[in-house]
């Protein structure tokens, strides 16, 4: 039977998605595959195409080369913002609402905001929490102009 998950499954729970976030944006493959189980699935689903996946990266190996994919930005930053789950004993589900801000740096800079949610499953392999699956859903992307300037010199502006 699902249920809320206890106090100590969601603090967890939620540290695993955070994870995933920090790992994107550390370009740490190892950390980002630790989230994962051993054959956990990351699937991509584009705007209004939620029947087919784009894009499925299974297994450990392949998932740890993920964070190289945003490589071609000079910065990147995942907001991992409402966080609702259940759980069934060692599983669960979860759905997560995410924000990526990608900043490419060049003649102008420009920062893409990626809005997604993400559908997870949950496995508790050897007493910690794992991602079997997750299916990035993506909403929207917008593209906003950037500006690298030193805090300093907008406070003196």
């Amino acid at each position: 039977m699902t249920s809320e998950p206890s106090p100590h499954d969601l603090l967890e729970l939620r540290r695993l998605i955070d994870a995933y976030g920090l790992a994107v944006d550390t370009r740490d493959g190892e950390r980002f595959a630790a989230v994962f189980t051993d054959d956990g699935v990351l699937a991509i689903y584009e705007p209004d195409e939620d029947d087919e996946p784009s894009s499925t990266i299974e297994g450990r190996t392949a998932l740890a080369e993920v964070p190289q994919m945003v490589a071609g930005w000079h910065n990147t930053m995942h907001l991992m913002a409402n966080h609702y789950c259940d759980v069934d004993g060692d599983e669960g589900t979860g759905l997560v609402y995410g924000l990526s801000l990608h900043l490419k740096t060049g003649e102008s800079d420009v920062d893409t905001y990626m809005v997604q949610r993400y559908r997870d499953r949950y496995l508790r392999v050897d007493g910690r929490w794992r991602i079997a699956r997750r299916d990035v859903l993506r909403q929207w992307t917008e593209y906003h102009p950037a500006e690298r300037a030193r805090l300093a010199d907008t406070l003196d502006g």
